[in-house]
């Protein structure tokens, strides 16, 4: 069964604006805070970890370990995070706030692709997607959620619909 065309564009737009933030923002001043970091220069990796806190722009990440990884051209293009969740809220200007959870969040700038496992959950102003885990390709504009092992880890989506009068403006 799939969500109506309007539904599923909604939860593309919610996506898209989360990506698109953070890609917007891949320029922008980024504040690290961390009780711990290790960068490895053989291996091509920044590893922050404990009480991590990313802020950049409308982005702000918390999560217990963070690592990017560089490419053959030097540049990091790929971040894994994992926490007790991770946390990610993105406010960017003009559009709703979006909130991100799971255990486990990847995202490749170079794909566009963001994976998000174990408890994973996307919320924007009156929708809620949970999942055992969420993937979202940017490009192809692609949201697969899916079940984890248990009986009751269903994929499970809620939306609010607005009153009538709330929509008016009265």
């Amino acid at each position: 069964m799939s969500l109506p065309q309007t539904r599923t564009s909604a939860w593309i737009s919610l996506l898209a604006g989360l990506m698109l933030a953070a890609a917007a923002q891949a320029e922008g001043e980024m504040e690290i805070l961390a009780d711990e970091q290790d960068v490895d220069g053989q291996a091509g990796t920044a590893t922050y970890r404990g009480n991590v806190e990313i802020r950049q722009q409308n982005l702000l990440i918390y999560a217990d370990q963070v690592v990017f990884f560089e490419n053959e051209d030097g540049e990091y293009d790929r971040a894994e995070m994992r926490g007790q969740p991770v946390h990610l809220i993105s406010t960017p200007e003009g559009r709703a706030k979006t909130e991100a959870f799971a255990h486990f969040m990847e995202y490749n700038l170079q794909t566009e692709h963001l994976l998000m496992q174990g408890e994973a959950r996307l919320k924007q102003e009156r929708q809620d997607l949970r999942a055992e885990r969420i993937e979202y390709d940017l490009p192809t504009e692609r949201i697969r959620a899916s079940r984890g092992d248990g009986e009751d880890e269903r994929v499970r989506v809620r939306f609010e619909r607005q009153s009538p009068d709330r929509e008016n403006g009265s």
